[in-house]
Order: C-alpha cells, then sequence, then structure tokens
C-alpha cells in the first residue's frame, strides 16, 4: 500500500448520509454557530493587521481542505493511481472566498480591499449560511468528507459574521458596488474556463462545471434548470441577478444594524 492510499484509507469512515436538520447536520450547525459567536466576541476589536493574518490563516486552511477533497475523489487507492476528476476542480464558491480571503488579507487598504471585504460579508455570507443550513446534495456517506464541507461553507460565514462584529464591512451602495464587480468577475472567469473546458475537451471523461452555471451541463441549483430550458445564457444572467439580489438584501440588513449601533457613522 503506497503512502497516500495508507492516507485516504485511514481517513475513509463511513456512514448513513446524513439527513436534513438529522444528527449530523444539527451538530454541524451547532459548532459553526459557536465559533461564529467567539470570532464575533473574541476578536471583533482587534487590529487590522490581525484581521489580515486571520484571513490567510483561515483561507490556507480553507484550501488545503478542498485540496484534500479534491485528492480523495482523484486518487485511485487500488491501483495507486491519480487522474484528476475535473468534477472537483477547485472553483467552488468556498474556494473562491478562501482566495478573496487571501487577496484581502495581503492587499493595501483601500477601494480594493474594501470590495473584497464587503464580498466576504455578503455575496459569500449569504452562500455560507445558505448552504450550512441547506446542504442538499452536499452530503455523502462518507464522514470525513462530509465534516470537510461543513468547515468550508461553515467558515465562508463564521468569516461574514466575524467582519461584521469587527466593524471591518462598511456597509453602502458604494461599497456593495464594490462586491458586485468582484462577483461579476467570479462569474466572467467560470463562463470563459467552463467554455474553454468543455470547447478544447480537456476535462476528458469528467464533467468541468465551474460553480454550476456551465451552459453544457443541466443546473442542480433549484429552479435554474427550468431557465436553461428556455436558455442556458439566460439561466446564468438569472443565477448572477438572483445571487446579486440576495447578496444586496444581506447588505441592507447590514446597513439597518450599522445604523442602529453606529448611527452617526458616515461609510
Amino acid at each position: 500500500m503506497s503512502f497516500w492510499s495508507s492516507i485516504l484509507n485511514r481517513t475513509e469512515f463511513n456512514m448513513v448520509v446524513p439527513s436534513l436538520y438529522g444528527t449530523f447536520h444539527l451538530i454541524a450547525i451547532g459548532a459553526v454557530l459557536i465559533i461564529t459567536v467567539l470570532f464575533a466576541g473574541l476578536l471583533r476589536n482587534k487590529s487590522g493587521k490581525t484581521m489580515r493574518a486571520i484571513l490567510i490563516v483561515l483561507s490556507v486552511l480553507m484550501l488545503l481542505v478542498e485540496a484534500y477533497i479534491i485528492f480523495s475523489n482523484s486518487y485511485d487507492t487500488i491501483t495507486n493511481t491519480m487522474e484528476f476528476n475535473w468534477s472537483f476542480f477547485p472553483w467552488t464558491l468556498p474556494v473562491v472566498s478562501a482566495l478573496i480571503m487571501l487577496l484581502a488579507g495581503v492587499v493595501k487598504e483601500g477601494k480594493f480591499q474594501r470590495g473584497l471585504l464587503m464580498f466576504l460579508g455578503t455575496f459569500s455570507l449569504f452562500a455560507g449560511g445558505y448552504i450550512l443550513f441547506y446542504p442538499a446534495q452536499l452530503m455523502t456517506s462518507n464522514i470525513v468528507l462530509n465534516i470537510c464541507q461543513m468547515f468550508l461553507y461553515g467558515f465562508m460565514f463564521v468569516t461574514g459574521v466575524y467582519l461584521w462584529a469587527a466593524g471591518k464591512v462598511k456597509f453602502s451602495m458604494a461599497r456593495f458596488g464594490g462586491a458586485v464587480i468582484v462577483f461579476i468577475i467570479v462569474v466572467a472567469l467560470a463562463i470563459g474556463l467552463n467554455t474553454l473546458m468543455n470547447q478544447t475537451g480537456w476535462n476528458g471523461m469528467y464533467d468541468f462545471n465551474m460553480l454550476g452555471i456551465s451552459q453544457y451541463y443541466y443546473s442542480t441549483i433549484p429552479y435554474l434548470s427550468i431557465i436553461q430550458d428556455v436558455s442556458p445564457w439566460l439561466a446564468i444572467a438569472a443565477y448572477a441577478g438572483a445571487f446579486i439580489v440576495l447578496a444586496f438584501i444581506v447588505m441592507l440588513f447590514g446597513l439597518i444594524i450599522q445604523k442602529l449601533s453606529k448611527p452617526n457613522t458616515v461609510t
């Protein structure tokens, strides 16, 4: 048995696929909420330097977890061979959020960083919270992979709430516009790579569906597959539009809290 096979075999613990709001799911939600309270309570008054360190550390941890998920789905423990499974290409929302955390942790303070932080406090916060409370098709019979998924989406949620509590996200329409630009760039990159991989055939026998919005596959996102029957591009536009609206609602909620807690704050 090779070294890599040994690692995968030692982390392959099977379980009954967790049900929505079953024991595993409730424990995961409880753990994330406890961590969220600890982050928001203990770290809210720390300096900008500390915030950068937190974002960098969390991003690295999330990327390592995502790398494990990809590796476990690409390595054959029987033949001891590795064939990259493009179905698990690391361009999911957790990877996007982790990369943006890393970028926000290293760039200089300014409009660009504020747009990144606003993205984490709106788009990423909503996506993490949604999947945390409604994981749907993410759950498998592998307990380690289930923990990994809850870790990824859970820390998207934790990071967003922490940034709110620490006052690192100043809610305003202008700053939300910066987050929208970041999101549009992410969607544009996904469209470009979806097209490139499927047109060239570089994905081989595996599906390549970044963000779940590829025009080449039916979406598993609720209602999006119905719109795809009319037009794949209309479905992508609907995805982007709906996501922006939902993130905007999150921003409005944050703006209300900001005004109530600091009524004289100018953003």
